[in-house]
């Protein structure tokens, strides 16, 4: 466990959308998971030879990499009042 200090240092690393809305960093987290996710998807189901599976884990997977993308962008420029 983190003591005070500790936690309140790794918090002033966190980009301004983040520190004032914990739960965004969640949905980003969420986000990256699913990139994560179909990307492994994509390539299971590639060996297994059911490329139509694998070609929209393809699309899914850049679908929510832009949306983390845009997501972390913008919480990136954000203060942090």
């Amino acid at each position: 466990m983190y003591r005070k200090e500790e936690r309140r240092s790794l918090q002033d690393r966190l980009p301004g959308a983040y520190r004032r809305w914990p739960w965004l960093a969640g949905v980003a987290a969420g986000l990256w998971i699913l990139v994560v996710y179909y990307l492994l998807r994509l390539v299971y189901s590639f060996i297994q030879g059911n490329r139509r599976t694998a070609l929209f884990s393809l699309l899914w997977s850049a679908i929510c990499f832009i949306l983390w993308n845009t997501l972390h962008n913008w919480a990136r420029r954000q203060r942090s009042d």
